[in-house]
């Protein structure tokens, strides 16, 4: 296989790289002896972006084929993982993403309210699920969570809070199999995503160690410009979030819950005209876009016949 160097961590390129089955070839622009001026035209690039060679990371990884990651845009860079189990839980909130054609995803988030703190757990991801089985998924972790709930002597009235881009989906779940799952709170997408990632970066919500929300904040980025720079838009084209997006979900309760700030400011809200159990929040729809990216360098891969 052949490839300019990932964008993102944990790819399986990048697990061939550095596996010992296989033998690695590398070479750039500067090797392509079909080009006259090689030199001449990366330079302009340079130029041409104002950017400094030696320590621009997309350049290095696009144009010199370096096996480097650019920490500053991985959006979740510096995740904290749950050491220790919370002391004194006070609640449980759960949030699901629907996924759709993607993965379903479930977390529960226990918190301390006065604290303002919490950890993930629960986790649920999965692909192409029957609606049935999405019920099913579901009513798991809400048993899951009730058990939860004793254990500590909390209240069993507990909520899910999924994506309102789906509300027939969570209506469905209300009304026909009497769960708990309200419409979630989606203004302001990109501050809940700078809120929680400096949440999580600070130790304030945890998450299960080399569990699937960590396996998903290890990949998720933003986009960047032609310099390099950050564009504060998630990168869909090179990892799209699931159980993250299930996880901020359920955070933005927490933030009401533990009466602390929600931006409610980034985007307008697109309300569905068949809305599910009302909740105090309104609901609004995100949409993605694409970015594509040089692929001028290349490092290949073969396997190696013998270990």
């Amino acid at each position: 296989m052949s490839s300019t160097p990932p964008v993102t961590k944990k790819t399986h390129f990048e697990e061939a790289f550095y596996s010992h089955r296989w033998k690695k070839y590398h070479w750039t622009m500067l090797d392509n002896t079909f080009l006259p001026d090689a030199r001449g035209e990366m330079d302009a690039i340079i130029a041409n972006r104002g950017i400094d060679p030696a320590t621009n990371i997309k350049f290095r990884r696009e144009f010199l084929g370096e096996m480097i990651y650019d920490e500053d845009l991985i959006v979740y860079s510096g995740y904290k993982t749950t050491a220790n189990p919370l002391l004194n839980p006070t609640g449980v909130i759960g949030g699901i993403d629907y996924g759709m054609r993607d993965y379903f995803s479930i977390v529960l988030l226990a918190y301390n309210k006065s604290q303002a703190t919490g950890e993930v757990i629960y986790e649920f991801k999965k692909k192409g699920l029957l609606f049935s089985e999405i019920v099913q998924a579901v009513t798991d972790a809400y048993h899951f969570g009730k058990n939860y709930c004793i254990k500590h002597n909390l209240s069993l009235n507990f909520k899910f809070y999924a994506d309102s881009a789906n509300p027939m989906e969570t209506q469905t779940l209300y009304s026909e199999y009497k769960l708990p799952v309200w419409p979630c709170y989606k203004y302001a997408k990109v501050s809940a995503i700078q809120q929680l990632a400096d949440f999580m970066k600070r130790g304030i919500i945890t998450i299960p160690q080399d569990g699937a929300l960590a396996d998903e904040c290890d990949q998720i980025i933003w986009k960047s410009d032609d310099q390099g720079n950050k564009v504060l838009e998630l990168d869909d084209d090179y990892y799209h979030e699931d159980i993250v997006a299930s996880l901020r979900y359920a955070f933005r309760q927490w933030c009401y819950e533990c009466n602390l700030t929600v931006a409610e400011t980034d985007s307008q809200p697109v309300i569905p005209k068949k809305k599910p159990a009302q909740d105090k929040f309104k609901e609004d729809v995100s949409q993605h876009t694409k970015i594509e990216l040089s692929t001028i360098p290349k490092i290949k891969m073969e396997k190696n016949r013998h270990k």
